[in-house]
């Protein structure tokens, strides 16, 4: 039985001699108190906030918790959303990216399109803010994440800029804070389960050459092999049960005399539909030119369009919702 509701089961009668003047003094005071004990309640709340977000974990000596603001937020009883909430409206707070201000901007909407790339030299290279956005949405503070296509090391930076932890490789590592290890072989050594893989692969036929000449490269195959070792590399993945699976690649449209058009995305979800469901499919136009002005003309002629998009599709896995603990 509960006791902490009180049951008015009367009518209450209201006294002749009831005193508006008086009856606003009474409460303009108890009122008063609770806006003041409102106001303690806040400041701390907005001094943990402090603390436990990554601008203060570098301070030394620290008597408290070892948790992060998302944790705090359970203990006291409210979601993390609630508490940004409240950071934005009592403290001027940006809504909904306090715990990453640094972010460049949020896309809110599924088409992430950018005027210009990072201005690396990097053949393949996945823009910061793509993955800046990646993580905001899919990932939490200290997820951690695999990338066994690490290229230039975006994934890198913008985990420890965003306070998430990582595991990086690739078959030649253009830093030294990747780990050299060929994905196509197997999973590096006691691969813990990941809360989300990110994967760009070398694009099939875009990429032919442009990596290497061996025929193992994913961008060299024929597209059979393609599709089967990158379902091979699903399945490999899956293994360690991670909570997300991201993708990023473009549908080819190779010159053949056909100009076929081959999305891929729709052939991998084939792959792990059984045990992953699409999260979201964000599309990402290039933000340069990807075709000469023969191609085009070529392409009118026979009436035909042309693709200018990657897409990067994020799944999560599937739970058994009748499975009781």
């Amino acid at each position: 039985m509960k006791t902490d509701l009180i049951i008015i089961e009367e009518k209450p009668i209201i006294p002749e001699e009831w005193d508006y003047d008086n009856s606003v003094t009474k409460f303009r005071n108890l009122f008063k108190k609770v806006r003041e004990e409102g106001k303690k309640a806040l400041l701390e709340f907005y001094i943990a906030y402090k603390i436990l977000t990554e601008d203060s974990k570098k301070k030394i000596g620290r008597k408290y918790p070892d948790k992060n603001f998302k944790i705090y937020c359970e203990d006291i009883g409210i979601d993390k959303k609630t508490g940004y909430n409240w950071l934005h409206k009592y403290f001027g707070l940006p809504l909904g990216i306090v715990e990453i201000s640094t972010i460049p901007q949020l896309f809110l909407y599924n088409i992430w399109n950018i005027p210009s790339g990072d201005n690396k030299e990097f053949y393949g290279h996945f823009p910061e803010r793509f993955m800046y956005n990646l993580l905001y949405y899919h990932t939490e503070e200290n997820d951690l994440i695999y990338d066994p296509f690490a290229g230039s090391g975006t994934t890198i930076d913008i985990c420890n800029k965003m306070n998430r932890r990582y595991i990086c490789s690739d078959i030649k590592p253009y830093r030294p804070d990747i780990l050299e290890w060929n994905i196509l072989k197997g999973l590096p050594k006691d691969l813990p389960k990941p809360n989300l893989v990110f994967l760009d692969p070398p694009y099939w036929k875009q990429a032919e050459g442009k990596y290497s000449d061996s025929p193992d490269d994913l961008a060299n195959m024929s597209l059979e092999n393609f599709y089967s070792t990158i379902e091979n590399i699903l399945k490999m993945l899956m293994t360690k049960n991670p909570d997300k699976i991201a993708i990023v690649i473009s549908p080819t449209q190779y010159p053949n005399e056909n100009h076929e058009y081959e999305d891929h995305i729709f052939e991998f979800n084939k792959m792990i539909s059984d045990k992953y469901r699409i999260k979201m499919r964000y599309i990402l136009p290039y933000s340069t030119e990807q075709y000469n002005g023969n191609q085009v003309n070529i392409m009118k002629e026979e009436k035909k369009v042309l693709s200018l998009i990657r897409d990067l599709v994020v799944w999560e896995r599937k739970y058994d919702k009748t499975k009781t603990f």
